[in-house]
């Protein structure tokens, strides 16, 4: 699940910045150089601190905070519309969410997979964190594009082709809220093999 809601939006970001994001907004002025700087390391201290707590409290009560900086990143880009230093904000509270669901969930698959079995399960993983992701999170992006795109671009063979819309962000946090579910059992994998 939060691989297909990545897949929605990832392989658009860049078009996305390049032929939507009016550029024009961005003023580089002294106090959004340091707001940048602000942000930037925040959310590396978010990040690195994030991953210590969970090695000595455990990861259980870092899911769901994670989840919710990934899916409230994803809303507040698709309300930033055209403005660059809203998105810029929005996305890296995405990305950090992005990147601490990530670490959690790998440490999970790691956690939990048997060591007899590693071999034979990591297959089976592709299939599910890659496979499955890239064939249904992009084809999501592209009807949503194709219902809500308002302009479009010539891309690299002359074609023109609709400019991702917004909403690809909004599918990417409504698919990524379904996450929830699974992680509630998560959760309860964790703590039972914390308290062991």
């Amino acid at each position: 699940i939060f691989s297909i809601a990545s897949q929605i939006f990832f392989p658009y970001l860049f078009i996305y910045v390049d032929h939507y994001i009016d550029m024009e907004t961005l003023k580089i002025t002294v106090p959004v150089v340091i707001l940048a700087v602000v942000v930037l390391v925040g959310s590396i201290a978010t990040l690195v601190s994030t991953i210590i707590l969970s090695d000595k409290k455990g990861k259980a009560p870092f899911l769901y905070p994670s989840a919710a900086f990934f899916i409230v990143g994803l809303i507040l880009v698709y309300f930033a519309d055209k403005n660059i230093i809203w998105f810029a904000l929005s996305a890296i509270i995405a990305l950090v969410g992005y990147g601490l669901l990530m670490i959690m969930l790998n440490a999970a698959v790691r956690d939990f997979t048997p060591e007899d079995k590693a071999g034979q399960l990591q297959g089976i993983r592709m299939i599910f964190s890659v496979m499955l992701p890239m064939l249904t999170g992009p084809r999501i992006a592209a009807k949503i594009t194709d219902l809500c795109a308002t302009a479009q671009y010539a891309n690299e063979y002359g074609e023109m082709v609709n400019i991702p819309a917004p909403h690809i962000y909004l599918g990417a946090a409504i698919a990524g809220a379904t996450i929830v579910i699974p992680l509630f059992f998560l959760v309860k994998e964790f703590k039972k093999s914390e308290n062991k």
